[in-house]
C-alpha cells in the first residue's frame, strides 16, 4: 500500500469516530506515523483528500462495472456501492465545506456517465450539448443519490430501473407538447 492510499484509509478509520469537521491534520498524521510535510506532500488540505478519496472509489467502482455489459447493471452497482457507503455519504455531507463535498460527487457522478452513455448518442451532439446534459443528470443523479437511502431504501433493483428510466426519458412530469394538444 502507498502512502496516499494509507494516509486516506487512517482518515475513513477517524471518520468513523468522529466528525470531519473534528478531524485535524495533525490527527491524520499523528495515526499514519508521518509528518506534516508527508501529507503536504501529497495533499493540499482534508477537502483535497477527500476529494482524492472520492476519485479512488471512482476508480475502483469504474473497474468493477467495466465486466457489465449492461447499463442496468452499472446504475444498479453505483447504487449500491453509495448504499453500502452510506455513512460516509452523510457524514461526508454534513461538513462546513459541505459544498465541496458535494461538487466533488457531481464531477465524480459525470465521469460516472461519460462513461456508461451510449457513444452513438453522445457523437450526434454538440460539445455544448454534451456538458449540458451530463451537468443535469451530474446534478439530478447526485441528488437522487444523496435522497435515496432515505426514501428507496436498498431495493437497488428497483431504484435503478427508476433512475435509467428518467435517463432515458421514459418517465416524465412534463410530456411532449403534442401530447397537451
Amino acid at each position: 500500500m502507498n502512502l496516499k492510499d494509507r494516509i486516506a484509509d487512517v482518515f475513513l478509520e477517524l471518520v468513523k469516530k468522529k466528525s470531519i469537521d473534528k478531524i485535524t491534520i495533525k490527527n491524520i498524521v499523528e495515526q499514519c506515523g508521518i509528518t506534516r510535510q508527508s501529507f503536504y506532500y501529497h495533499f493540499s488540505d482534508i477537502f483535497n483528500l477527500i476529494e482524492w478519496i472520492m476519485q479512488r472509489e471512482f476508480r475502483r467502482l469504474l473497474a468493477e462495472i467495466s465486466q457489465y455489459d449492461d447499463q442496468k447493471q452499472c446504475v444498479k452497482r453505483l447504487l449500491e456501492s453509495t448504499y453500502e457507503k452510506r455513512g460516509l455519504m452523510q457524514r461526508l455531507t454534513n461538513t462546513k465545506e459541505q459544498g465541496t463535498v458535494i461538487r466533488s460527487l457531481i464531477n465524480t457522478t459525470g465521469e460516472f456517465l461519460k462513461r456508461i452513455a451510449n457513444p452513438k448518442m453522445i457523437s450526434n451532439i454538440s460539445a455544448a450539448e454534451l456538458d449540458m446534459t451530463l451537468n443535469f443528470y451530474s446534478f439530478a443523479i447526485t441528488g437522487f443519490i444523496l435522497g435515496l437511502h432515505n426514501h428507496m431504501g436498498p431495493d437497488m433493483e428497483r431504484a435503478a430501473d427508476h433512475l435509467l428510466k428518467l435517463i432515458r426519458g421514459e418517465s416524465l412530469l412534463i410530456p411532449d407538447q403534442s401530447v397537451l394538444s
